[in-house]
């Protein structure tokens, strides 16, 4: 079933997240604290997902090396990036 309501959705896709940048967002959150995020940015993809069953990772090994034009990701509130299981970019 398709919601209007954000915080109701399992699975959601915001072809608008930062229009000024032309960033995309897709997302999964299923209610018992798993979570993904997937930005799609013109300088690439970033990564982050939690899963609660697995310990949670440092955030600063996972994205060493990340793109410079990537790192404001990293300070994204609704990215929730102090819960880490794993995460990636292209």
């Amino acid at each position: 079933m398709m919601s209007g309501e954000w915080d109701y959705r399992h699975y959601s896709f915001d072809q608008a997240w930062n229009t000024k940048l032309s960033q995309r967002m897709a997302s999964m959150r299923n209610g018992s604290g798993d979570q993904w995020f997937i930005l799609f940015d013109r300088a690439g993809v970033f990564v982050k997902a939690f899963w609660h069953e697995y310990p949670h990772e440092d955030a600063t090994k996972i994205y060493a090396g990340l793109s410079p034009k990537l790192l404001p990701q990293l300070k994204e509130p609704a990215f929730s990036m102090q819960h880490v299981t794993f995460g990636g970019w292209q």
